[in-house]
């Protein structure tokens, strides 16, 4: 049985004879990393993604994962992907979250199973999970999502399908990720997204939501009272020169609006357009501003396309591309981040 209103009967390119030549999501990357640099994504990096990657399901790179990089930090480099209710993967996950050690994984698998018996009240659209790959291993991240278009319809709804992702039952935590939602609703713009992150430091709620088109992400960010420099990031909005949608990330712990703000640069028409010149002039544009080197921005550029590749039961295809740029403020001097998007199996045709 599938989820109430959710979309059944998608397939799992894992389950294709192509598909079944990639053991785990780790050798789904290893294929990546052919038409990827080194200066593109570090070696040490790389090493430490497919390792935490080795025992996933290779059904993960069905619908969309991400690579999240950073400019000033090569050798680090964390992994999420997306889960839909109704797809395969979602069953394929629950063995990878009994393997692994501490309980959040452990419960998220029990909520794994028990979508796949049957439909569940709270249901997120979409979910996401997010591995950062440690030197020491990696920890865990998952997120509940909203229709792309409109939000979730009140900060209850938002804490409610968290909840149920992660299993949480403590009333008081669902309270508090209830306020941070609707805070940032009513302060920001629709909530597209609610995250937790229990195998971090104070186990922070994030929230991810759209900016209007018409507002400032500084002016949205001094309605919420937050404490960082606005004048760094009113200097960023006034230099960037492209109109992307915009989408600020704010942590809570607790109640309380953490330190760290980032701000979602995400051009028009999304990366699975895979237009390199339209990344060429954001990316060159951000080393001129010093944001990024001139040969990681031309590295990454590189990378978008869509490449086929060959096995010995029939060809498959490999695409890749930028998915957006996030500018980081009140974590030292602001720092850029990017993220790679990709998928495995679905024919995609550049713009």
């Amino acid at each position: 049985m599938g989820m109430t209103g959710m979309r059944d009967g998608r397939a799992d390119w894992a389950e294709s004879a192509p598909g079944r030549r990639f053991p785990s999501f780790g050798d789904v990357l290893e294929e990546i990393r052919a038409h990827v640099s080194p200066v593109a994504i570090g070696d040490a990096a790389f090493a430490r993604l497919t390792d935490c990657a080795s025992g996933l399901p290779a059904g993960a790179a069905s619908h969309e994962f991400w690579i999240e990089l950073r400019p000033h930090d090569p050798e680090r480099a964390d992994l999420i992907f997306t889960l839909v209710p109704g797809w395969p993967p979602m069953r394929a996950m629950a063995p990878w979250c009994r393997k692994r050690p501490g309980p959040a994984a452990r419960t998220f698998g029990n909520f794994l199973d028990r979508a796949a018996a049957g439909s569940l009240a709270d249901m997120p659209d979409w979910m996401c999970v997010e591995l950062d790959a440690l030197a020491g291993g990696s920890r865990l991240g998952l997120f509940a999502g909203s229709p792309r278009t409109s939000g979730f319809a009140s900060g209850r709804k938002a804490a409610r399908s968290l909840a149920l992702v992660t299993g949480t039952e403590d009333s008081a935590v669902v309270e508090d990720w209830q306020s941070g939602a609707a805070t940032v609703a009513g302060f920001v713009g629709p909530v597209r997204g609610v995250g937790s992150f229990p195998e971090r430091e104070g186990a922070p709620l994030r929230v991810w939501a759209a900016v209007d088109e018409d507002d400032r992400t500084s002016d949205a960010l001094e309605r919420l009272d937050w404490e960082g420099d606005l004048d760094t990031v009113r200097a960023l909005e006034d230099a960037y020169p492209f109109k992307d949608r915009v989408f600020l990330d704010t942590d809570f712990i607790e109640r309380r609006l953490g330190p760290v703000t980032g701000v979602e640069r995400v051009r028009p028409g999304g990366w699975t357009e895979m237009n390199p010149g339209l990344w060429a002039e954001r990316l060159r544009w951000a080393a001129d501003a010093g944001w990024c080197d001139r040969d990681q921005a031309d590295a990454w550029i590189s990378v978008i396309g869509s490449h086929v590749v060959e096995t010995d039961t029939g060809p498959t295809t490999l695409n890749l591309g930028v998915n957006h740029v996030k500018f980081v403020f009140g974590d030292g001097d602001p720092y850029l981040k990017l993220y790679l998007a990709g998928n495995m199996g679905r024919i995609r045709s550049a713009a």
